[in-house]
């Protein structure tokens, strides 16, 4: 399911991601931090769901010859590490805190 095959009934951005949770039964939203700039805790216990965000505190991972680089994109580590591995390391070293 695309989230885009679900109609919108609000165009605000919080109202969407509670909107997407409902439809799915999602009971946990898992957000990057960034998004605490516009994110109200509230709404979500509101309507029940778990607000969560990741924190990207990432160990080293190899990348041949060349040094780590932090923060960088999900992409660099697929390539580097390969799709499997990169799963057993984000479940192995992925974290996240509970929302204010």
């Amino acid at each position: 399911m695309r989230s885009s095959e679900i109609p919108r009934a609000s165009d605000a951005r919080q109202e969407r991601l509670l909107e997407l949770c409902r439809v799915t039964g999602g009971t946990t939203y898992l957000s990057g931090p960034a998004a605490r700039a516009y994110i109200a805790p509230r709404g979500f216990a509101d309507a029940d769901v778990e607000l969560r965000y990741i924190v990207y505190d990432y160990p080293p991972y190899p990348r041949g010859s060349r040094p780590f680089v932090p923060n960088l994109s999900i992409v660099d580590a697929i390539a580097w590490l390969g799709p499997a591995a990169t799963t057993v390391f984000l479940e192995t070293h992925g974290r996240s805190e509970a929302g204010p």
